[in-house]
């Protein structure tokens, strides 16, 4: 979702917020084919981000669409662990 066109312009500033350094966003992250979904594994991995942190930030950014596409997944996931009860 963050790779959309009307999206993609905000990963930087969505980079900062969980803040990655300028190198890092201009460096690494930008070399990446598909940079915002880097910024996003990666800040979840190595730096165990944490969901209220990316909602704050989606909404700093005014990435309206991509909390959007959150709410979705997240109900999907709820649908699914109520299936498997």
């Amino acid at each position: 979702m963050l790779n959309r066109e009307d999206t993609l312009a905000n990963w930087k500033d969505l980079a900062g917020n969980l803040e990655f350094t300028n190198d890092e966003i201009f460096g690494h992250f930008a070399r990446q084919s598909s940079p915002a979904e880097s910024v996003l594994t990666e800040w979840m991995i190595s730096r165990k981000g944490e969901l209220g942190e990316l909602i704050r930030s989606f909404e700093e950014n005014e990435m309206y669409a991509c909390l959007d596409e959150l709410k979705v997944a997240i109900e999907g996931e709820l649908n699914l662990s109520k299936l498997s009860e």
